[in-house]
C-alpha cells in the first residue's frame, strides 16, 4: 500500500483518538468538580472507549508494519547482507526480515548461519517493541492485541485466538505453524483432474483411484434430502477455508503418533479434518513449494484400489510437483516431524 494510504489511515485514526479524549477530558473534569454518579459513569464510559480505540490504532500499527515491510523486503535484505559483516544494530524492520516474518523471499545460507548466532530473546524484544501485550506464551496471556505467540498448543487453542495474532510458534524461529486460505468447492471430479494434469501435476494411479471413489465424488456435492441419487445433487459452492499446517510434534508426540492420535488431537487443538478435496485444490493452489517437501492432508481416509485407507499428500521431488496418495491405516505410525494440514473449525477464528 502506498504511504500517502497509510499516512490517511494515520490521520483519520489519530482524530479520532483526539476527539475521544477531549470528550474524556471534559466528563472527568465535570466528574471531579459535581461528584455526581452519573457524571463519574459518563467519564468511566468514555475512559473505555479512549481505550478501546487506542487498542485499535496499536493493531492497525501492526498492519502498517507488515506492509510497510512487504513494500520494503528486497531494500532491507540488501541491508541485512551489508551489516551482516559489522557491528551496527539492525532496525526491526530489518529483524523482521531476518526472521523471516511478513516475507515472501527465502533467506540465503549465510543469513540463516549468521541469524543462529544472534541473541534471540534480544531480538524479540527489538521486534516488538519490548510490550508484553504484543508477546504471548500462554493460552492466557493472549489479548486482541497479542502479535506472535510462542509456547506449547493447548487444548481448543485455535478456537481461541483472536483474528489478530498470525505469528504462532512451538519454538522460535525454527517451528511456526502457517496457515493457507485456500478455495474449494465449484468443481467436480473430472474437472479437478483436469485442472491438474493442465497445469503439470502429477498424479499416481492410486490418487486417480481415490478421485473416482464414491467417497470423494460425493463430498464434492452439496446433500440434497429431496434427491436419494447423489450423483444428481449440485456441486458445492466455491468457499475460501484456512488450513493449518502442523508437525506431529506440533501436536505434542515428540516420538511420533498414530494417524488416530494424530487426528484427535487436531481435533482437541480447534481443527478439523479436511474435505478430501483439499487434497487436490491445496496442490492446484499450494504454487512454488520447496523442493523435497511433503504434506499431508488430515481427513477421513478414501480407500484405494487395493481397499487400503489412503489420504492425500502434496509434495515436490526431482519428478515433478505431485499429488500423492498415503497408505494411513488408523494404527500407522508417523514421524515427530510429518507435516499435516488441518481446517481451521467454521466456529473458529483464523
Amino acid at each position: 500500500m502506498p504511504n500517502n494510504h497509510l499516512c490517511q489511515e494515520a490521520r483519520v485514526s489519530l482524530e479520532r483518538i483526539r476527539v475521544l479524549k477531549q470528550d474524556f477530558d471534559v466528563s472527568f473534569e465535570k466528574a471531579l468538580t459535581s461528584g455526581d454518579e452519573t457524571d463519574k459513569q459518563r467519564a468511566q464510559q468514555n475512559k473505555q472507549a479512549l481505550d478501546q480505540e487506542m487498542m485499535k490504532l496499536r493493531i492497525e500499527m501492526y498492519q502498517w508494519e507488515k506492509r510497510a515491510i512487504e513494500a520494503r523486503e528486497l531494500t532491507l535484505l540488501e541491508s541485512l547482507s551489508r551489516k551482516k559483516e559489522t557491528s551496527v544494530p539492525l532496525s526491526k524492520y530489518e529483524l523482521f526480515v531476518l526472521y523471516e516474518i511478513y516475507t515472501s523471499n527465502p533467506l540465503s545460507s549465510d543469513l540463516l548461519d549468521w541469524r543462529d548466532t544472534r541473541d534471540t530473546q534480544e531480538d524479540l524484544l527489538t521486534m516488538f517493541d519490548a510490550s508484553p501485550h504484543r508477546l504471548a506464551r500462554s493460552l492466557e496471556e493472549i489479548t486482541p492485541e497479542t502479535q506472535i505467540y510462542i509456547g506449547k498448543l493447548e487444548d481448543g487453542f485455535f478456537q481461541h485466538i483472536p483474528d489478530t495474532l498470525e505469528l504462532i510458534y512451538t519454538s522460535f524461529p525454527e517451528e511456526r505453524i502457517r496457515r493457507y486460505n485456500i478455495e474449494i468447492g465449484g468443481k467436480d471430479e473430472h474437472e479437478l483432474k483436469k485442472h491438474l494434469e493442465h497445469n503439470g501435476y502429477r498424479i499416481g494411479d492410486y490418487t486417480k483411484s481415490m478421485m473416482k471413489h464414491d467417497d470423494f465424488r460425493r463430498s464434492l456435492r452439496e446433500p440434497d434430502l429431496t434427491q436419494p441419487d447423489w450423483k444428481k445433487w449440485k456441486i458445492k459452492s466455491p468457499e475460501e477455508i484456512t488450513l493449518i499446517r502442523l508437525r506431529v510434534e506440533d501436536l505434542g508426540f515428540p516420538d511420533g503418533a498414530t494417524t488416530q492420535e494424530i487426528f484427535d488431537r487436531a481435533i482437541l487443538l480447534g481443527l478439523e479434518l479436511c474435505p478430501p478435496e483439499v487434497g487436490p485444490q491445496f496442490r492446484l493452489q499450494y504454487v512454488n513449494q520447496p523442493m523435497n517437501e511433503y504434506i499431508r492432508v488430515g481427513m477421513r481416509q478414501i480407500t484405494d484400489s487395493d481397499g487400503d485407507p489412503h489420504v492425500f499428500s502434496v509434495g515436490r521431488d526431482d519428478d515433478g510437483s505431485w499429488l500423492y496418495s498415503l497408505w494411513a491405516e488408523p494404527a500407522g505410525r508417523w514421524n515427530a516431524d510429518s507435516e499435516f494440514v488441518f481446517r481451521l473449525r467454521k466456529s473458529a477464528r483464523p
